[in-house]
């Protein structure tokens, strides 16, 4: 199957400072990929990159990013500008980024069809409530009457991926999506996109620091750490057959349903000047050797559709 996007070699930065280095990753239609990480690792960044939005201050310093074999890159604004909301939608990690307080939410689904549909306002609508309908949103007409300050957290949320989703978009990124939100909601929000992807064979990226979310559903998973991918593969091996440190302790801090503690990884988080000399985890590593504090190893293939940067860890 053809790849729906594909980054080559990306390295991002904002200004002079780079953040992300040596990067490859590819996702096919109805393919969930889960990037995961602790703050700092690059995650938002990353994303950030493949919406194309000038305002985020993003920029590609090397490398390529192709969406159905078209590079981004090499897209005018006004194209860019198509690509977004229609081929590929966004969710935030506070629905209060995307959603206006002052606009019921009628009224922002009706204005983000027609900025790509030529469609009219009674269309629209009627649009706009088939889609909660289809998305099983109790009371829709009452949702679509309501401003973003009537609805709780959790809806807000819902309805973000609902606005995403209207057009019917290829790919789907998703920023943190439920970290904002209680253990109950973040289930139903993380049943939903499940939902969306077998609905509607929609690819999606979801970056997290939860490594619980991202098992449950990703297919395939990159490990981020210091702007850059340090272990990358289907779902099963990585969460598996791991083969680097960090993927283990990600692992470890998971919480047990058998009442043990999980454990928390020691040392500072990520930072990218991690990035200039040796393994950006070196220093947090029990793993790490002489060479480890030296270079920095890109990725290389441990078995199929599996690859890390660790050399020491030996199946962590």
């Amino acid at each position: 199957m053809v790849n729906l996007l594909e980054a080559k070699n990306l390295n991002l930065g904002y200004g002079t400072s780079e953040i992300v280095r040596n990067v490859d990753f590819s996702i096919k239609k109805g393919e969930i990929l889960g990037i995961v990480g602790e703050s700092g690792s690059g995650k938002s960044t990353l994303l950030k990159a493949i919406m194309q939005l000038p305002e985020t201050g993003v920029s590609i310093t090397q490398g390529d990013i192709y969406f159905n074999g078209k590079n981004l890159n090499d897209l005018t604004s006004q194209e860019k500008r198509v690509f977004r909301g229609s081929k590929i939608g966004v969710i935030f990690q506070n629905p209060g980024s995307s959603l206006n307080p002052l606009k019921k939410i009628k009224k922002q689904f009706i204005e983000t069809i027609k900025s790509h549909k030529k469609l009219d306002s009674k269309t629209a609508y009627q649009l706009s409530l088939d889609t909660l309908i289809k998305l099983n949103f109790n009371e829709p007409e009452r949702i679509l009457e309501s401003y973003p300050f009537e609805l709780s957290g959790g809806m807000n949320q819902r309805v973000a991926i609902a606005i995403a989703m209207v057009l019917k978009p290829d790919l789907l990124l998703a920023d943190e999506p439920t970290s904002a939100l209680d253990v109950t909601i973040q289930a139903q929000v993380i049943d939903e996109m499940m939902m969306l992807r077998d609905t509607f064979d929609t690819a999606i990226i979801i970056i997290s620091h939860n490594m619980g979310v991202i098992s449950k559903m990703a297919d395939k998973i990159a490990v981020m750490y210091a702007g850059k991918i340090v272990e990358y593969g289907e779902k099963n091996n990585v969460i598996k057959n791991h083969h680097h440190p960090y993927t283990k302790a990600l692992l470890g801090a998971i919480p047990k349903l058998d009442g043990k503690r999980p454990v928390g990884i020691s040392g500072r988080p990520p930072t990218f000047k991690a990035n200039e000399c040796g393994c950006g985890f070196a220093g947090r590593c029990a793993y790490c050797g002489e060479q480890c504090k030296l270079e920095s190893k890109n990725l290389f293939m441990v078995a199929d559709n599996h690859w890390t940067s660790c050399v020491n860890a030996n199946g962590a």
